[in-house]
């Protein structure tokens, strides 16, 4: 076994997407598809935004979990590994780096970032995360990665005592909305996709949006959106509203890379035609972002005067979405 090696993209310019974040593990694999594929890498990734609201004891919010990944017919390409029982950590990390060296490939690897020196959770609170592992050097006793992740956009080493503690770490339940599940060791990596036809990667986005988000029954962002309406014109606790703005950030931030998605293909095909939606999803989006801060200043201390604010922020959103809704079923 070599006892260094470091792939490529640890030396390549990186871009940073706004919308990436809550989406440490697709970030990750756009970055390694951006490598291979350059800007069409977008086109795999699924970006397809997706609400589901209940209203219990508590009201719980959630996206579909299997979309934080490449679209369904290229997701397959995408091989996701997680150690439930026990298996050395050191067994796996000598895998790993075989498995980099042999394949000439980085791989994405969860962590917890508590555990890692140069994030802002260093030891002040646990959270599941994903980043690039691209090389190691044995004889120093590090290994090299990427996590091109806001705040830090970190690109260096880290100790192999230090990053074996982050991928086997319980990831304990604290404050973090990430934390309370255990990482697992868990790795991934892209195999090589095969010939794909652009219009059928965006033909397969537009129809999961919209049965998925943009639509009008029970499983889309109207009845979804209404629901939350009702809900926030009684409710009252810090707590509450913390919940509703994590993950009322997460769904602007899907927002966001859903129109990157919209505009790189409207570019490659030069379709004047999508210009209206994406004016109206821009709107869409600049509203959410309010509705976002708004949600923030709820959370830490509860208001009337905001909470009024944003009950009018939501329902224009709602109006809105019933707008685009109408155009998406008008163009697709």
């Amino acid at each position: 076994m070599i006892e260094k090696y470091i792939h490529d993209i640890y030396n390549k310019q990186i871009e940073h997407y706004e919308g990436y974040e809550s989406f440490c593990y697709q970030n990750c694999q756009r970055i390694i598809l951006e490598y291979i594929y350059g800007s069409k890498a977008v086109l795999f990734i699924n970006t397809v935004p997706s609400i589901e609201i209940e209203v219990g004891d508590k009201l719980k919010l959630r996206g579909k979990s299997d979309f934080r990944s490449l679209l369904p017919s290229i997701n397959k390409y995408a091989k996701r590994i997680y150690y439930t029982t026990v298996e050395s950590v050191e067994d796996i990390f000598k895998r790993n780096i075989k498995f980099i060296y042999e394949n000439n490939s980085p791989i994405i690897v969860g962590a917890d970032t508590y555990f890692l020196p140069y994030t802002a959770n260093y030891k002040k609170s646990h959270a599941k995360h994903t980043l690039i592992l691209c090389g190691f050097d044995l004889t120093r006793n590090v290994v090299y990665v990427i996590d091109w992740y806001s705040p830090w956009f970190y690109k260096g080493e880290v100790d192999i005592e230090t990053f074996l503690q982050a991928r086997n770490s319980k990831n304990e339940k604290d404050d973090s909305y990430y934390s309370g599940s255990p990482i697992e060791n868990n790795w991934a990596y892209i195999e090589k996709i095969p010939q794909y036809s652009a219009d059928k990667l965006f033909d397969e986005t537009i129809k999961l949006s919209k049965k998925f988000y943009f639509n009008n029954s029970d499983n889309g962002v109207i009845a979804a959106l209404s629901l939350l309406l009702k809900h926030i014109s009684v409710m009252e606790n810090e707590t509450d509203y913390n919940r509703v703005f994590y993950y009322m950030y997460t769904l602007l931030n899907r927002k966001k890379i859903f129109l990157q998605y919209i505009e790189y293909y409207s570019n490659l095909k030069q379709l004047d035609r999508n210009i209206e939606f994406i004016a109206q999803l821009k709107k869409n989006i600049a509203n959410w972002d309010v509705i976002v801060i708004l949600l923030l200043k709820q959370s830490k201390r509860y208001n009337v005067k905001t909470r009024n604010h944003l009950i009018d922020k939501i329902s224009k959103s709602i109006s809105e979405e019933l707008i685009m809704i109408q155009t998406i079923e008008k163009l697709f």
